[in-house]
């Protein structure tokens, strides 16, 4: 077999190969876009939720001392 003939049957392969590489890296980058919307949502819901027990915990200040 020459060289030509190998480089032949190996560059279908290659190409295949990086085909599915970029097809992999367009994925994940998508799931990255996800991730990061959900871990934004997540941060704003934990600092909402951080305000809400303050308020809570004033209010509950207020009723003791009402009582």
């Amino acid at each position: 077999m020459t060289a030509d003939q190998r480089l032949d049957q190996l560059e279908p392969l290659v190409s295949q190969t990086l085909a599915v590489a970029d097809r992999h890296t367009a994925q994940l980058k998508q799931i990255i876009g996800i991730l990061s919307q959900q871990s934004e949502s997540t941060q704003f819901l934990l600092e909402e939720m951080v305000k809400v027990k303050s308020e809570i915990s004033e209010l509950k200040n207020g009723v003791s001392e009402l009582k």
